[in-house]
């Protein structure tokens, strides 16, 4: 959980001061017995909880995210495919389609925006019509697949549709991880689904490693707070 915070929250939470850890100095403790590994434990957890539980560090995560997106975070990649394990572990057979994290760059390496950054197709064009907010959308955890760099160029920026399954489409989603399969699912893709997949990626997160997002605050974490105004309209 603490290495995950690493990379999770801004660096200016993680790395003041007041909250620095210093790894070298409880080892040292520990070679010189006056530390027990239990008390190493001990002293690492409460300080992560201190972080979880610490307010400001909540808002400066949700404004870091709600800013600049999840696509190029460092966290992002750890956190699809700690995603897609779950849904691994929930599946009737449980049999892995993905590397281990250490060897995940070898096949998995790259980030898929579903809804695609450049695309002029009508079928991206008809469903995302918010101008240059079209960009958050896009770099929301909601939109975002692992998938291998030359699925990810084949599949490009095709409809949703054939980025599924078609005759001429046997990498399609549909026949892809657990990830890829559960956003198969879906009949179609626009900003309806990229929020609620989100808000199960939240929540996923929660569950993981405890950190704490308000529900009125999964919005702004995604980077959609100002589009959803826009669709009462």
């Amino acid at each position: 959980k603490y290495l995950f915070l690493t990379i999770f929250y801004p660096y200016d939470v993680f790395y003041s001061e007041k909250e620095k850890i210093s790894f070298e100095e409880l080892f040292y403790k520990y070679v010189s017995n006056e530390l027990t590994v239990e008390e190493m434990k001990e002293k690492i957890e409460n300080w992560t909880n201190k972080i979880i539980d610490n307010k400001t560090a909540q808002l400066q995560l949700i404004d870091m995210y709600s800013k600049g997106g999840f696509y190029n975070k460092v966290a992002t990649p750890y956190i699809l495919w700690e995603y897609e394990k779950d849904l691994q572990k929930q599946s009737k057979n449980g049999i892995a389609k993905i590397p281990n994290f250490s060897n995940l760059k070898e096949i998995y390496n790259s980030i898929e925006h579903i809804y695609p950054k450049d695309s002029k197709s009508k079928y991206w064009t008809s469903r995302f019509v918010f101008g240059r907010k079209n960009a958050k959308i896009r770099n929301s955890i909601g939109n975002l697949l692992m998938l291998s760099s030359p699925k990810n160029s084949k599949l490009g920026n095709k409809p949703f549709p054939e980025k599924c399954c078609n005759i001429d489409n046997n990498v399609g989603y549909k026949f892809g991880c657990y990830s890829e399969m559960e956003v198969a699912e879906n009949s179609e893709w626009g900003f309806k689904q990229i929020y609620e997949r989100g808000i199960k990626i939240i929540n996923f997160i929660k569950r993981r490693w405890g950190i704490k997002i308000d529900k009125k605050q999964y919005s702004k974490f995604l980077g959609l707070e100002e589009i959803l105004p826009m669709l009462s309209k």
